[in-house]
């Protein structure tokens, strides 16, 4: 089961960059591994933004052999959800 975990993180701030970038660490309190992400945020004419990110999880090695194995890489992509209103509101 997916637990919150604890994340921490830096970005360079907007008004300085149009398109910043960022990075951040999770500490996945539910398993014996930790992520690090980093990417961009990229926000189109419509002012859609989408998070860009490569990543690195490394996971807990019982034998220097098993190394290599403890370590994947991978890319996702983040878009904000949009806000859904009930009737009424």
């Amino acid at each position: 089961k997916i637990k919150r975990s604890p994340l921490l993180g830096s970005q360079h701030q907007p008004y300085l960059l149009k398109q910043p970038t960022f990075g951040f660490t999770v500490h996945w309190t539910f398993s014996d591994s930790i992520t690090v992400f980093t990417g961009q945020c990229f926000v189109d004419e419509d002012g859609k933004e989408v998070l860009k990110t490569m990543w690195l999880l490394r996971s807990h090695a019982d034998k220097r052999i098993d190394d290599w194995k403890a370590t994947l890489v991978g890319y996702n992509e983040f878009k904000r959800l949009e806000k859904h209103m009930e009737p009424g509101w």
